[in-house]
């Protein structure tokens, strides 16, 4: 077992009602919605003093697909390379396209 399938489910028996003018209102709802929490986890995790990051963007799975592929097809050519004497341009058409997408994916959410 883990630390987390040890750790107790926590229950929630105790409400606070908390106004928030609309302003205050959207920031708590932009946050939330970035760190891909509901509001009462974000505001539990701000309480407790935690760190809040944003939570990974789609794209982020896309890219690590396409690294993944990037890798199969580069150990393909290896082994054709090396135990054939031969290689195809389809694998490494197909790696170069792989390699560009990652790249717009990567600059996209960096830059």
């Amino acid at each position: 077992m883990n630390k987390e399938q040890t750790k107790k489910k926590a229950v929630f028996t105790k409400q606070v009602l908390v106004r928030f003018s609309e302003d205050e209102y959207e920031v708590l709802k932009r946050k939330a919605k970035k760190a891909g929490l509901s509001h009462s986890e974000f505001i539990r995790r701000l309480v407790k003093g935690k760190k809040i990051t944003s939570a990974p963007s789609q794209d982020f799975d896309l890219i690590i697909w396409d690294i993944k592929g990037i890798g199969n097809k580069l150990t393909t050519l290896d082994k054709i390379i090396i135990e054939k004497d031969d290689y195809t341009q389809e694998l490494i058409s197909d790696s170069v396209s792989l390699i560009h997408d990652a790249n717009v994916r990567l600059s996209n959410i960096f830059f």
